[in-house]
């Protein structure tokens, strides 16, 4: 690296030698809503919208459950 590479270049030159083949650098990362949206999905489904069962696997009360559901738009049997 020359002495004009500022950090966020040398950063990038980093990120790119330790990217395995095939996998863009702009691979987009879930966000933490994401995940938990999805968390909260694949469980209710898994135990066939049975709410207290679900929260109990989730490690949450039924009514943050609820809560969640609402927030998320996944009220209701799909």
């Amino acid at each position: 690296m020359s002495k004009e590479t500022t950090q966020e270049d040398a950063t990038n030159e980093t990120a790119a030698e330790t990217q395995p083949q095939g996998i863009p650098i702009t691979t987009k990362i879930a966000t933490l809503k994401e995940i938990e949206m999805e968390a909260i999905k694949s469980s209710v489904e898994r135990n066939k919208w049975n709410m207290t069962t679900t929260a109990e696997e989730l490690g949450i009360s039924r009514m943050t459950l609820y809560r969640k559901l609402e927030q998320y738009g996944l009220r209701g049997k799909n």
